[in-house]
């Protein structure tokens, strides 16, 4: 499990990713104090909302997950809360999101990519699918059948 978009400031690694900062239009920072449910670490003031759509962050977090694959030989990895979207001038989210799961699964094109994301009907992220023989065919629609069955309001979805 990565955490695809949020990172600790207090990190030694912090001086390589921070450039993956999100930023709102207005150019404030958005700050990242809400994200876990018992809210035990809420307004601690340390994490930040990444842009996986900023090169840095989106390198870092993509040697990370390649780095598990070789080191583990697992047949999946899951990016959590991966769809969400901020207006950012650091860089397009789901794009960035996009190209870093292609990147991997050229390099891995037998291990899924597992992914958590707000679900609506009128919500889309664009597809990050494929045909399920990891040649990236297919990339243009996205597995939702689950969304019929959850009552959940996030759940995951499959990038396979």
């Amino acid at each position: 499990m990565f955490g695809t978009n949020s990172a600790n400031r207090k990190q030694p690694v912090w001086d390589k990713v921070k450039g993956g900062s999100t930023y709102k239009i207005d150019g404030d920072l958005y700050n990242l104090n809400w994200v876990d449910w018992n809210n035990d670490r809420h307004q601690d003031g340390w994490l930040t909302y990444m842009n996986v759509g900023e090169e840095s962050w989106r390198t870092w977090i993509e040697s990370r997950i390649a780095h598990v694959i070789d080191r583990f030989g697992v047949d999946a990895y899951f990016l959590d809360i991966v769809g969400g979207h901020v207006n950012s001038t650091t860089g397009d989210m789901h794009e960035g999101t996009k190209k870093m799961i292609l990147n991997l699964r050229a390099k891995y094109p037998k291990v899924a990519c597992v992914g958590e994301m707000p679900i609506s009907r009128g919500f889309w992220m664009g597809s990050l699918g494929g045909d399920g023989a990891g040649s990236g065919a297919g990339v243009g629609r996205m597995r939702r059948d689950f969304e019929r069955e959850s009552p959940s309001p996030s759940a995951p979805f499959a990038l396979n």
